[in-house]
Parts: C-alpha cells; sequence; structure tokens
C-alpha cells in the first residue's frame, strides 16, 4: 500500500505515518521490529516513496531514539542487524540531520538524567524533613 501513495497522498498522512512506524521500530516484539525494518529493504520506497531523502527530516526524529536501541543491544542479531543498516542509510543521506538527532537525543537524555536528580533531591528533602517532623 505504501509503494502505491502518491507523494501529494504521502504529505497529507506523513505525520501519522512516521509516528505509526516510530512506535513499530520500537515495538517490543521482535518480529513486528524486524518486519517494520525490513520495509527499508525496498527499493520504490526509499528512493522515491515515504522512506526517502526527501522525507528524512521528518522521518529520522521519529524513529531515531527506537532505531538506535535497537541498533545497539537488541538480543536479536536480524533485528540489530537491520536496524545498523537503516541508521548507515540515513548516514550517508545526510549526515548533518543524523547528527543533529543524535545530538538531540543526547540532549533528552542529560535533560531526563537532570530531572531524575531533581525529583532524588526533592523526595530525599521531603524523607529529611519526615524525619526531623517525627523526631520532635
Amino acid at each position: 500500500m505504501l509503494e502505491l501513495l502518491g507523494f501529494d497522498q504521502l504529505l497529507v498522512i506523513k505525520k501519522e505515518l512516521f509516528d505509526h512506524l516510530g512506535r513499530l521500530v520500537g515495538c517490543a516484539h521482535f518480529q513486528v521490529s524486524e518486519r517494520v525494518l525490513c520495509l527499508w529493504n525496498n527499493t520504490h520506497l526509499v528512493n522515491s516513496g515515504c522512506l526517502s531523502r526527501q522525507l528524512a527530516a521528518d522521518l529520522l526524529p521519529k524513529i531515531f531514539a527506537p532505531l538506535l536501541t535497537k541498533s545497539e543491544n537488541h538480543w536479536n542479531t536480524i533485528v540489530e542487524g537491520l536496524a545498523r543498516s537503516v541508521q548507515k542509510l540515513y548516514q550517508e543521506f545526510d549526515p548533518a540531520l543524523y547528527d543533529s538527532c543524535a545530538a538531540d537525543h543526547e540532549a533528552g537524555l542529560l535533560v531526563n538524567l537532570a530531572e531524575e536528580r531533581i525529583t532524588e533531591n526533592t523526595l530525599d528533602k521531603w524523607a529529611e524533613l519526615e524525619q526531623q517532623r517525627a523526631a520532635k
């Protein structure tokens, strides 16, 4: 069905489609991830369809985090290899975009870490106050 979409039709549904592809790539079930990652083996989709260079700026940010997770430490070697292949494709398509997504991902991890530390500090302070109140 994706092969039959015209470019104008694709532009209408790209946000929902790319959100969905991101969820599928990140799916916990390895067969779902494997099947969706196999889409990048379709030359029509990669050359002129929804996975093409023209739409990489819209697609890559949606799939970057789950793709990175699958390529680095997935227990299934096929999923891991397919994810690495897709990463390499987008690195070659647009290295600047790929680096930007990597930097955004890293920044997001740092923000999450900072938020966790703030939460831990807040909980520690509340526990300390509770101990002080109980001691009185």
